[in-house]
């Protein structure tokens, strides 16, 4: 009457028979029928085809049952499976707890339900199921009752990092509601984070240590410049009075000494200054900075030197961003001045200074067309006191690239470098682009000429 699977292993094979007796007493082949194996229907006759069909129809449709719940039972079995994979192999530690309240619905302990095999190696706990936590740790803190008893009666889910005191570890923790509210059951994922914690604490322990040495370190310099800008102003002041009332009555080599003096006590007062605004640069006071502005500001300061070297030093549009503006006026200045301070013999300084907005920064350049700078020297120009020429050929400090270095730093940026010796330079520098909108006005100092070898963007 029916097929299906038959052979000896296949455990949900069971036919369904249908068995048409005789009219009549019970008889020994009735009796034998109900002794087959699978399901069987006793069918007297004489039996209307309707009847048959539909006894037939009923007997396929109870099959068909049997094959779905037997799928069914197959996809269970394998979830169970993937879960317990999962549940054996994770690193996290997992647990189900049971809450228990006192007489009050007040937190008191909770006991362990389930336990998976990290739970050991995150606690050191074993052989926990069944057990109250107030047996294992007497001593633990009163919030992880608070946490998990808010989880449990409002449904909300907490993710939180605390210590366990008896433990000495910390954990990064993630409670959730399990089963119905009335089970007050909540389940726990955890990780033991007390290594990190470690590391995080140490290293906020050695950012103080540092910020308080640079404190006293910056004291330090401005106590010392100040200190040794006295004495030295005092000398310089003799000296130069020595220059006016004796230059020219004396030898040659009077003349000579007299000169060496007075030019070492400036240059003495420009190193001591340098390094004063150098020590200065770690106090930064962020907000919204006009660079428009800080260009403005930075060309006026030079606006002598740019007179007397009749340079150009022009700007694209530039943007607002997020920065110290005494810092970015310090940068922009440094960067211009070393443009038109190291220029070719008999070519007037071009200084062009733009901002290009990229996907997440501006991208600032300062370009010049002066005397370049060998690949090699690229990383020495950034080290303060650093010099990559003499007095007589260019002055200087060697304190001015090393402070832009130092400013872009502390607005977690980077300055490099593209030049090529007698071709000029480009110093660029991205900032964080935290304000997406142009400045609506371009300035020029004085007002430019296209330089169209220098249009063309560092990537």
């Amino acid at each position: 009457m029916s097929g299906a699977d038959t052979g000896p292993s296949a455990p949900w094979s069971e036919l369904p028979i249908i068995v048409l007796l005789r009219p009549g007493p019970e008889t020994e082949v009735s009796r034998d029928a109900l002794f087959l194996p699978g399901d069987v229907t006793l069918v007297e006759r004489p039996v209307r085809v309707n009847t048959l069909v539909a006894i037939v129809r009923s007997a396929l449709r109870s099959r068909r049952r049997q094959y779905l719940m037997r799928d069914q039972l197959r996809a269970l079995e394998e979830s169970e499976t993937r879960y317990r994979t999962l549940f054996d192999s994770m690193d996290e530690g997992f647990c189900i707890i049971e809450v228990v309240f006192d007489g009050n619905e007040k937190p008191t302990d909770y006991r362990f339900l389930v336990t998976n095999p990290a739970f050991e190696k995150q606690t050191s706990l074993s052989n926990v199921q069944g057990k109250r936590v107030r047996e294992l740790l007497p001593e633990l803190e009163e919030h992880w009752f608070e946490i998990y008893c808010r989880v449990a009666l409002t449904g909300e889910p907490a993710r939180f990092q605390r210590r366990a005191e008896q433990l000495q570890r910390w954990y990064d923790v993630y409670a959730f509601r399990f089963k119905q509210p009335e089970k007050r059951q909540v389940a726990i994922l955890f990780n033991d984070i007390t290594e990190s914690k470690r590391a995080e604490e140490e290293r906020e322990r050695l950012v103080a240590d540092l910020e308080h040495s640079n404190r006293e370190l910056q004291q330090f310099a401005h106590a010392a410049s100040h200190d040794l800008q006295e004495p030295l102003r005092m000398v310089s002041s003799y000296m130069q009075l020595l220059q006016r009332k004796y230059g020219g009555k004396l030898d040659e080599t009077a003349d000579t000494y007299i000169h060496y003096a007075v030019d070492g006590t400036r240059r003495m007062q420009s190193l001591i200054e340098g390094l004063l605004k150098y020590s200065r640069i770690g106090r930064a006071d962020f907000a919204w900075v006009d660079t428009n502005k800080s260009f403005a500001d930075a060309t006026a300061n030079l606006a002598t030197a740019i007179e007397e070297s009749q340079a150009e030093v022009t700007s694209t549009r530039l943007p607002t961003i997020w920065g110290d503006a005494t810092q970015m006026l310090q940068l922009m200045q440094n960067l211009i001045s070393n443009g038109l301070k190291y220029r070719k013999p008999d070519v007037h300084p071009h200084v062009f200074v733009t901002a290009e907005l990229g996907a997440q920064e501006w991208l600032f350049s300062v370009r010049d067309n002066g005397i370049g700078i060998k690949q090699e020297d690229f990383d020495k120009i950034f080290q303060i006191f650093q010099r990559l020429h003499t007095q007589e050929e260019y002055s200087g400090t060697g304190i001015g690239l090393a402070s832009c270095k130092k400013i872009i730093e502390q607005h977690q940026g980077r300055i490099w470098l593209e030049s090529t010796p007698g071709e000029g330079t480009t110093f660029s520098s991205p900032f964080r682009r935290k304000y997406n909108q142009l400045s609506p006005r371009c300035i020029a100092f004085p007002l430019p000429n296209t330089i169209s070898k220098y249009k063309k963007m560092l990537i």
